[in-house]
């Protein structure tokens, strides 16, 4: 990345995804100001997470990565990672649930993701305002 682009990481607070694990350790930061999240399969695995902790303030790991490890969002928690999940579609479930909600559901109270995307955005606000 260009001197330019590392200075205005300094200065606003961003978020910056990405999929290479060399590209943060480029930006030659010495101090961490902007949320990151990134979505790779580092994120799948305990020793993985710490390592990113070293430099992130949170993963992106694709659901069926968080379904086939329960376990990976706390390990993510416990290392002072936000964990951000991808992507719910109501016109595309996975067979396991029934509804849209029985997988929000799953993933807010029962994984205890810190958030997702969606292509759903109404379905999924509505559903948080249901549930607090």
């Amino acid at each position: 990345m260009g001197e330019t682009v590392s200075k205005t990481l300094l200065i606003y607070c961003i978020t910056v995804q990405w999929a290479s694990v060399s590209m943060p350790r480029s930006l030659d930061i010495t101090r961490r100001q902007a949320p990151v999240f990134r979505p790779e399969k580092l994120t799948v695995t305990q020793e993985g997470l710490k390592e990113i902790a070293t430099f992130a303030d949170g993963v992106g790991p694709y659901k069926m990565y968080i379904e086939a490890n329960s376990e990976l969002v706390q390990w993510a928690h416990d290392d002072g990672l936000q964990v951000h999940t991808w992507t719910m579609r109501a016109d595309s479930l996975p067979e396991k649930y029934s509804d849209f909600t029985e997988e929000l559901n799953q993933f807010y109270f029962v994984y205890g993701v810190d958030g997702l995307f969606t292509d759903f955005t109404d379905r999924a606000v509505a559903f948080l305002q249901l549930a607090n």
